[in-house]
């Protein structure tokens, strides 16, 4: 197996400079939408862009030799798809080399999907607080620190909401977990041991959110008995 080393010197001096300029241009300005792999990436491009992406990855098989590069042209003329995979570690060399964390995926229309699990913590977060409204917790923990107000007794009208909020809840929670425990282990292992310091934050929020969901819920069944 070739090491995950890049060796610039390996492309001819002469085309050196210019494949470093088509490497810029291609993945800061060509590039159209990246979609992350387990062990690389795939990029699309424009099918005028064939000739340079051609140009690309003949030299770039001699300054990274352990990639492993396939180039897919849709048919009808259609996008032209470059996929780089390589052995474990290969997507952060690509992303140190090639700035992949910059490609431009403004034509993605999966984009704002992809976005999801960042808000899917928050919005469970702010359904659970409102199911705790609704199921009364809310109002007694602040009153119980010493908090009051009318607008305490204005929470107790989220009430006939309960329901909705569940649902709401359960939907943002559920999605939140499934993309970041159950998509990543679905991806492999080495990207389900990969967690970001934003992902750890991120679960971190799901779980809060869940536990104030499950005491709200069941504080609604023991208030009658601290009631008494």
């Amino acid at each position: 197996m070739s090491e995950l080393v890049c060796v610039p010197m390996a492309i001819p001096a002469g085309e050196r400079l210019g494949h470093f300029a088509l490497a810029r241009q291609l993945f800061s300005q060509k590039a159209l939408e990246r979609l992350d792999l387990p062990d690389g990436y795939a990029i699309r491009f424009s099918q005028n862009d064939a000739e340079a992406v051609a140009r690309f990855v003949a030299n770039e098989r001699l300054c990274c030799p352990f990639l492993r590069f396939e180039v897919r042209a849709e048919p009808d003329a259609g996008s032209l798809w470059l996929q780089m995979t390589g052995p474990q570690g290969t997507r952060e060399v690509l992303e140190a080399e090639l700035s992949l964390t910059h490609s431009c995926r403004c034509e993605s229309p999966f984009r704002a999907i992809r976005n999801f699990p960042k808000w899917s913590a928050l919005a469970g977060l702010l359904c659970s607080l409102g199911l705790c409204a609704a199921c009364c917790l809310l109002p007694f923990a602040l009153v119980s620190i010493g908090i009051a107000g009318t607008w305490i007794s204005g929470l107790q009208a989220l009430a006939p909401y309960k329901w909705l909020f569940i649902l709401m809840t359960v939907a943002s929670l559920g999605y939140g977990f499934h993309a970041t425990y159950w998509r990543r282990r679905a991806s492999g292992a080495a990207a389900a041991a990969k967690v970001s310091r934003s992902e750890r934050a991120m679960r971190l929020w799901l779980w809060i959110a869940t536990i104030l969901s499950v005491s709200g819920l069941v504080f609604e069944q023991v208030e009658p008995l601290l009631q008494k």
